[in-house]
């Protein structure tokens, strides 16, 4: 069963509506679209590899590894960067106490959180800065 948004018309209705609304004349709609299904898809991928390194592996002799071997300090170097860019490009866009929401869980939950802003939150900034409002000019839901 599809629920029925605000006007009664149903999600999927909504989406059919946007989809075929976002012809030629609306590109960015059609990426935003591929932008979102392909982030669930890596997100998806990237929590069945955690799964499975969680069962697989040994998670102590990783980490020794990992601080150890100079490779693996490059590689969480890495990895911590990444985290560093993400939360400052999702401080960019949010407000204040969300965007500290937003980040906090990074350095524990790692890309899977930054996939998840990405598919919920991004889109509706980028929605709102084509149509003329910079990244804080106005509140979203």
């Amino acid at each position: 069963m599809i629920k029925s948004g605000k006007n009664g018309v149903s999600r999927l209705t909504g989406f059919r509506q946007r989809l075929a609304g976002a012809a030629a004349s609306e590109p960015t709609e059609i990426f935003m679209i591929l932008l979102r299904a392909v982030l669930v898809l890596a997100g998806l991928a990237l929590v069945a590899l955690v799964a499975w390194a969680v069962f697989a592996g040994d998670f102590r002799a990783a980490g020794r590894f990992l601080t150890s071997d100079p490779w693996g300090v490059v590689t969480l170097a890495d990895l911590y960067l990444g985290f560093l860019l993400s939360s400052l490009v999702i401080a960019a866009f949010e407000r204040n106490w969300r965007a500290a929401l937003w980040i906090a869980p990074i350095p524990f939950l790692g890309n899977i959180w930054t996939v998840i802003w990405f598919i919920v939150r991004f889109p509706a900034h980028m929605n709102r800065k084509l149509a003329g409002g910079g990244a804080r000019s106005r509140r979203l839901p």
